[in-house]
């Protein structure tokens, strides 16, 4: 048994030196995230919330935390640089709010086996690779544990307004409040008054109270502001209740297997619930609940794109509860076979730590990175680099590119609105529909695109380097019809300058606007060159390794 303060003292000690750790297994921050930045721009310099000047379009999926970044935004502050910081505090919250959920409040000696808990968030692969890719990822899943702490500890004002704050930052982040609200019934029913000093009313009050205030008042904005239920995005992104051939099915599945199936020894919790009294019970039915909600939803919804287990992180805590309250129960059951019991608190340990695959690059693998990192001692060069605003993915260079050389006031189509969209400070189009209402409803169609007035001057696509054709195969077939052919010529390729990128970015332009650069070049007595033009851009091999290695 360890004292509390001893606990405590553990538990500051992780969440101290969590920081360090997350800097140096830090990849680099990711695309999507950049959508959401420039909303913060647009916003912060009097457009409004909108992608392009003058179209109300909800293309973001995350309002609260575009909000928190235009806070900082409007105080002087890079989002890219906050959007990291937060990710980074959310995390440290995360591993010390996990910590003590399956505590006491009072409690004054603590099993030493309630150390799995902070151990397996400190070291869990998933939480560190989304704690500083830019998305409100890690944030919601703090909220997501902050309100089911504060839930088991009954304190339901602080619930009810964490399961607000999810309502705001994701379109399904309103579901989890009702999945408790059976809960809160059920706590009154199975326990005495001691437990509650107020009134049942005024327990309900407080419950209901704050989440029903700020989300109805969200919804009418959201309804007045952008006149739709829900996000573009949702109907650009998802693919509800295909159930006979749904993508997510394997996703979840690769989810358990790069997790070393840890998830799979969560649900040997479930064999001990009937065993408890009620406060246990209730510990292990509260993360159960939220988690099945999280698993229902990113199955019914269908494949998302987005970041690699970007939907399953709330689910990493809850399931690491889980596997604690295994744990603890086996531990209660095999008492005097200590060697066992650590055993499987150091087969878990091991298990987490390592990745199998996190469908990312190798490099971002979470015991790959540490190992190199302690075989090259160089935090200095890490951090810089942590803090470096510029990105090192094509899509930004594309879109400099793209700003200072393309008309400032031309239409730009695109199938990578993210980092391009940023950088190159222009109208875009959104082939997939993100941020443009008529293509996330209808679906992508060479025809759709050809009927659109205004006609886009440019199609900037991302493609595999050297093949000249568009990436996503709805987009490379319609271009090989003639439709389309008699519309848009390629004329530019942005290719890497470095060895290790195999994208490269192709960007058609309209032939009168082509004929129209044809007619001045021969009046200036030269020829429009036959062929596309070939620029490459961006850091060289040497740079790049030297950055993504560092």
């Amino acid at each position: 048994m360890l004292k509390r303060p001893l606990y405590n003292i553990i538990i500051f000690f992780l969440c101290i030196l969590l920081a360090p750790y997350l800097i140096i297994t830090h990849n680099h921050i990711g695309e999507d995230c950049f959508i959401s930045f420039r909303y913060v721009e647009n916003f912060i310099s009097g457009h409004g919330l909108v992608y392009n000047t003058g179209e109300r379009v909800e293309g973001y999926s995350d309002y609260l935390w575009v909000m928190m970044l235009s806070l900082f935004r409007w105080m002087g502050f890079s989002p890219i640089l906050v959007s990291k910081f937060l990710g980074l505090v959310s995390t440290i919250l995360l591993v010390w709010v996990g910590s003590y959920y399956s505590l006491k409040k009072l409690q004054r000696k603590i099993d030493w086996i309630y150390l799995a808990t902070p151990f397996l968030l400190f070291f869990n692969p998933i939480l560190h690779y989304h704690a500083g890719r830019g998305l409100e990822t890690s944030f919601y899943t703090f909220l997501f544990i902050w309100a089911a702490f504060s839930f088991k500890r009954r304190n339901y004002a602080n619930s009810s307004f964490a399961f607000a704050a999810m309502a705001l930052l994701r379109p399904e982040g309103f579901i989890y409040f009702w999945l408790l609200v059976p809960m809160l019934f059920l706590d009154i029913a199975y326990s005495r008054t001691e437990k509650f000093p107020y009134s049942l009313p005024w327990v309900r009050f407080r419950f209901f109270a704050p989440y029903l205030t700020v989300v109805i008042g969200f919804i009418i904005w959201r309804l007045v502001y952008y006149g739709a239920l829900f996000p573009n995005s949702v109907y650009a992104k998802t693919d509800p209740l295909n159930f006979l051939y749904n993508p997510s099915l394997h996703m979840f599945l690769q989810f358990i297997i790069s997790w070393s199936y840890i998830p799979l020894f969560a649900l040997l919790a479930v064999f001990t619930y009937h065993k408890e009294e009620w406060e246990l019970q209730r510990s292990l039915v509260i993360p159960m609940l939220l988690g099945g909600g999280v698993l229902f939803f990113t199955i019914a919804i269908g494949q998302v794109q987005a970041e690699p287990f970007q939907h399953y992180m709330p689910l990493v805590p809850i399931l690491i509860i889980l596997v604690q309250e295994f744990l603890r129960a086996m531990k209660m059951r095999v008492e005097d076979n200590l060697p066992l019991i650590i055993g499987f608190f150091v087969m878990f340990q091991l298990l987490n730590f390592y990745t199998s695959n996190n469908l990312d690059a190798p490099r971002s693998r979470l015991h790959s990175r540490t190992f190199q990192f302690l075989s090259s001692w160089n935090f200095t060069a890490r951090l810089k680099w942590y803090v470096d605003e510029q990105p090192i993915l094509l899509h930004a260079e594309a879109g400099t590119w793209c700003r200072e050389n393309l008309p400032a006031d031309a239409l730009i189509g695109a199938d990578q609105i993210g980092q391009f969209g940023y950088y190159s400070e222009q109208r875009i189009l959104d082939l997939l529909g993100l941020t443009d209402p008529e293509f996330a409803r209808r679906g992508y169609s060479v025809e759709l695109l050809l009927s659109r007035k205004p006609q886009p001057d440019y199609l900037v696509l991302m493609g595999f380097l050297s093949e000249k054709r568009p990436l996503l195969h709805p987009i490379a077939d319609s271009f090989e019809k003639p439709a389309f052919k008699e519309r848009y010529q390629l004329r530019w390729i942005l290719r890497p300058k470095n060895t290790i990128d195999k994208t490269e970015f192709l960007i058609y332009a309209r032939k009168d606007l082509l004929a129209a650069s044809a007619k001045a070049l021969a009046t200036a007595g030269k020829e429009a060159p036959p062929e596309p033009e070939i620029i490459h851009i961006g850091p060289d091999t040497e740079e790049w390794l030297s950055r993504i290695r560092v």
